[in-house]
């Protein structure tokens, strides 16, 4: 199980560093990544904004207290046929969010 999490957080590491405005902290532990998106100031607009039209549900950085806004927060303990594509579906989602 230990394995398949480091290979899913590695994964999102990766996609997620691809990604333009995304800066994201080395994880210390858990299963859950919080990046920080470049130009966001209502996370929980973005990730119910998400949600609807990608399907991919995130959890808005402000719901960890107001240091949190401008962030998200990614559980990656599913299943990598979920994740790929959701981190596909983000990906292309935030390149016309930020157009």
């Amino acid at each position: 199980m230990l394995g398949r999490l480091k290979e899913n957080r590695d994964f999102c590491l990766h996609a997620l560093r691809g990604m333009p405005g995304v800066t994201i902290p080395e994880p210390d532990g858990a299963f859950y990544l919080f990046p920080k998106i470049e130009g966001l100031t209502d996370s929980f607009e973005f990730c119910r904004r998400l949600l609807m039209e990608t399907k991919v549900g995130l959890a808005p950085g402000v719901a960890f207290g107001a240091g949190g806004e401008g962030s998200v927060r990614i559980c990656y303990a599913a299943d990598r046929t979920i994740l790929e594509p959701a981190m596909e579906r983000l990906g292309l989602y935030l390149k016309d969010w930020r157009a």
